[in-house]
């Protein structure tokens, strides 16, 4: 093979190469900024929450932030399930008057959808005194994987 067509092919790998990194660099970045716009939501362990609500229980809002299937195959107990397509103002409207003083958790499957809700809604729920507000950390998922009781829903809910 020719010198030419070496250097050439060489470049050639090396500029497709050089392209691939730049644009997983990119997709990298972009996640990120994502992700950290979400990570202004605290968030709770489960463990932390099971103290929580052997304390105080009555002082403590949960969220369930997932499908109704999901919800009737498992939920944590004394949890309000809400839509996770809820709009702001909706959520606010039909909740709102019940969260003030109070320790507000949301939760999902595994805390991406309740953390979204959570984030849209957030300065809402600043204005609305509330004790705290939280995502649960790793959602029902690792609360059950934690050995964390669920409760099953009964059909008339």
């Amino acid at each position: 093979m020719p010198k030419r067509r070496k250097r050439f092919l060489k470049k050639g790998i090396f500029l497709v190469s050089l392209f691939f990194a730049v644009t997983g660099l990119a997709a990298v970045y972009a996640v990120k900024n994502e992700i950290a716009g979400w990570s202004i939501v605290p968030n709770i362990s489960p463990q932390s929450l099971a103290r929580e609500l052997a304390i105080r229980q009555k002082d403590i809002v949960l969220f369930d932030v997932r499908t109704e299937a999901e919800f009737l195959g498992g939920h944590l107990a004394n949890a309000i399930r809400v839509d996770p397509a809820i709009k702001d103002e909706a959520f606010l409207r039909r909740y709102g008057d019940r969260l003030a003083g109070k320790t507000v958790v949301f939760y999902c499957r595994t805390g991406v959808r309740s953390t979204r809700l959570a984030y849209r809604i957030e300065e809402n729920l600043k204005r609305m005194r509330l004790a705290e507000f939280y995502n649960l950390a790793g959602g029902a998922y690792r609360w059950k994987a934690e050995g964390n009781p669920i409760v099953k829903a009964d059909v008339d809910e």
